[in-house]
């Protein structure tokens, strides 16, 4: 059932999700739950279903950056041991190339990262505010079937 199409022809005016406590209880076993504090796993495919793409992306970045920082710890401890021995400008001058070279390398995979999820929700990230991206030719009242191109719907 696609609301969204509902609503585009004018059949659906408004919608609001109501609570599923059965999904409630799953996500609750699954994500949200001491036992799971360390992992690094997330159902972000469910936590997309039932709160909403914003709040999906929100904890897909939580996420992404922690697993960054972690990759940040080695050259950091690295650089804290020369600092120690005396060798501090040295330490800061490595500790800031490694600091300029995981910037960009965290930025690049983070887009990488955004963009695949954006393109299995079907959502549009490039913009400030996220919606759902609009048909091609919204007049078109025919049968949709795929393009033999692309996987888009024609």
């Amino acid at each position: 059932l696609d609301l969204h199409e509902l609503q585009r022809t004018g059949l659906l005016k408004d919608m609001f999700p109501a609570h599923n406590k059965k999904s409630l209880v799953l996500l609750l076993e699954s994500w949200a739950n001491f036992r799971h504090m360390l992992s690094p796993a997330q159902p972000f495919d469910e936590i997309r279903d039932y709160f909403g793409e914003a709040v999906a992306f929100y904890f897909l970045f939580l996420g992404f950056l922690v697993k960054g920082l972690l990759w940040l710890l080695v050259p950091s401890l690295a650089c804290s041991a020369l600092w120690l021995l005396g060798y501090a400008d040295a330490a800061q001058g490595i500790f800031c190339g490694c600091l300029v070279t995981w910037s960009t390398v965290l930025n690049k995979c983070w887009k990488r990262r955004q963009t695949y999820y954006s393109t299995k929700w079907g959502t549009n990230r490039h913009d400030a505010q996220m919606h759902i991206q609009d048909p091609i030719n919204p007049r078109f009242h025919g049968k949709k079937r795929p393009s033999p191109v692309d996987e888009n719907m024609l």
